[in-house]
């Protein structure tokens, strides 16, 4: 076998080690992230976590063991790093699922972002909002992502929550505490996205708010408010009367967009249920043609059985012939 060869099949041998170890670890960790124990579960999402990071090839394994369903239990119940590590893997795994869905794709983008914003650390804060509408500009399927699929209705939550607290650079606050610096950078996004005239229909929903902030807000807010309300009715956005009516169309939109979203969860589930058949199937073809072989390898045990146990006589048999 040349030196060539020899490199090949060593590096083929590994791989196939790697992946088999991977594999292995992940069973493992899917065991290891179902304990009650923290000082267990957290250094196995943490593992997990690094896996996906570097080897993209693991997410199918991710679905095999059934750990998507733990995952999503951290995010509704745990807060801290089992909520960090089981957001991030999702996003990740997320992320990598390919949806053909621009806007699903832009609003992955920008979820970090929003994310950024709402901080209690106003410096990280500030620096989401920027870098969001740095994001804006430059592209304009992020701001057809922003109006379109519920971000304007992040906002109108923001802006309404009753309580308000001074801008800080500390980064704890209340969970239910909405800083005023969070609002402003959120406003700095809004009026980012009304520097094009084309689609802001779905800010109407925000000018009820606009006004309030605008007549009782803190200066800032006041001044925020004036200057986007100012720009919509510019382009003649107005509030509708009919909030039954409102109310129904941006349920339809939602449901639009969930349906998407849910169509390309099940398109992405129907491609991953027709992997693991295929899988399947090769491993019965695989396992039929090891009994085949395992058959035919006892039929020749038989067979030199058979010989060594009959040479002596029909050595004999030869010897007398020829005497």
């Amino acid at each position: 076998m040349s030196e060539e060869s020899v490199r090949v099949s060593k590096a083929t041998s590994y791989a196939s080690d790697s992946i088999e170890h991977i594999s292995t670890s992940i069973r493992q960790l899917a065991v290891a992230i179902r304990s009650p124990d923290k000082n267990v579960y957290i250094p196995a999402l943490k593992t997990l976590l690094d896996i996906i990071i570097n080897d993209p090839e693991s997410i199918e394994r991710i679905y095999e063991n059934d750990i998507i369903s733990i995952l999503n239990k951290y995010i509704i119940e745990e807060e801290g790093e089992a909520y960090v590590f089981s957001s991030s893997i999702l996003h990740i795994i997320g992320i990598r699922s390919g949806s053909v869905d621009y806007s699903i794709r832009a609003q992955t983008a920008t979820e970090p972002m929003i994310q950024i914003i709402h901080s209690p650390n106003e410096k990280k804060s500030k620096a989401g909002s920027k870098t969001l509408c740095d994001l804006i500009e430059e592209n304009e399927q992020i701001r057809n992502s922003l109006l379109t699929t519920g971000f304007v209705q992040i906002v109108l939550h923001s802006l309404t929550s009753n309580t308000q607290i001074p801008s800080q650079q500390s980064s704890s606050s209340s969970n239910n505490q909405i800083p005023t610096f969070v609002k402003i950078g959120l406003l700095n996004v809004i009026q980012k996205l009304t520097d094009e005239e084309e689609g802001l229909q779905s800010l109407s929903v925000l000018i009820p708010i606009l006004e309030e902030l605008k007549q009782n807000g803190e200066d800032q807010l006041k001044n925020k408010a004036k200057r986007i309300l100012g720009l919509l009715q510019a382009v003649g956005i107005k509030y509708s009367t009919n909030q039954n009516d409102q109310e129904k169309d941006q349920k339809i939109k939602e449901l639009e967009n969930f349906n998407k979203q849910k169509d390309e969860q099940l398109r992405i589930t129907a491609e991953e249920l027709h992997r693991v058949e295929k899988e399947k199937e090769k491993e019965i073809i695989e396992k039929e043609r090891l009994k085949l072989e395992i058959i035919k390898l006892k039929e020749d045990i038989v067979i030199i059985q058979y010989y060594w146990r009959n040479i002596g006589t029909w050595s004999r048999h030869i010897a007398g012939y020829s005497q």
